[in-house]
C-alpha cells in the first residue's frame, strides 16, 4: 500500500466532525496514518459562493486501485468544496504549540526525498579572478596588431533648390486648375 496525502476543503465545521473522508478511506480498504485541520481561511478566489474554507490534511495508506473510487467520491460529495490528492511519503510534525494554536497559522511540515536535478551533475566551472582576466586580456592586446582607422563618408548636404520669385495666390491657384484640368482629360 502506498502514502497519499488528501487534502481538502469544506465549507461548514460541522461536516469535519463526521469525518466522511476517514471513513470513506477505511471503507475502501486503507488506513489514515495523521490529520492536520489547518482551521478557516480565507480562499483566492470564491468557490460555490464561499470566501472562507476549513482546511483538513490527510495522509492515508491504501492501495493504489483504490484511489480512483477515493478521487470519484471526493469529487461527488457536495460538502467538499475542492480536494487534491498528492502521491509520496510524507510525516507531519504536529508539535504541541499547533495543537494549542489550533493549527492555523502554518501548513504542515513535510518531508520529502531530496531531488537530483540534471543541472546539478554537470561539472562546475573554475571562477576566474581578476588577475587572470588581465593577464589574458594582456596577451590578447600583444597579439593583437594595430589596424588603421576606417574614416566614414559623411553624405552632402542636398542642393537647395534656386529661389524663385514669389507667386502670388491668384496665379498659383490658376496653375492648380491648369494641372487639375489636364488630369481630368486623361
Amino acid at each position: 500500500m502506498d502514502k497519499y496525502e488528501v487534502t481538502y476543503l469544506v465549507a461548514d465545521e460541522s461536516v469535519l466532525q463526521k469525518d466522511p473522508i476517514a471513513s470513506l478511506v477505511k471503507e475502501l480498504g486503507g488506513a489514515v496514518v495523521s490529520t492536520k485541520r489547518w482551521g478557516q481561511k480565507p480562499l483566492a478566489y470564491s468557490i460555490k459562493k464561499q470566501s472562507t474554507a476549513f482546511y483538513v490534511t490527510l495522509v492515508v495508506e491504501m492501495p493504489a486501485d483504490k484511489l480512483k473510487k477515493l478521487n470519484r467520491a471526493l469529487q461527488i460529495n457536495q460538502d467538499i468544496l475542492r480536494a487534491l490528492i498528492v502521491k509520496g511519503i510524507y510525516e507531519m510534525k504536529i508539535t504541541e504549540r499547533d495543537e494549542q494554536r489550533g493549527a492555523q497559522r502554518r501548513p504542515p511540515a513535510i518531508k520529502t526525498a531530496p531531488v537530483r536535478l540534471a543541472a546539478q551533475s554537470e561539472p562546475r566551472r573554475a571562477v576566474k579572478t581578476p588577475v587572470e582576466d588581465e593577464a589574458k586580456a594582456a596577451s590578447v592586446a600583444k597579439k593583437t596588431v594595430a589596424q588603421p582607422a576606417v574614416t566614414q563618408k559623411t553624405p552632402k548636404p542636398a542642393a537647395k533648390p534656386k529661389d524663385k520669385p514669389p507667386i502670388s495666390d491668384e496665379e498659383r491657384l490658376a496653375q492648380l486648375e491648369g494641372k487639375l484640368k489636364d488630369l481630368l482629360k486623361s
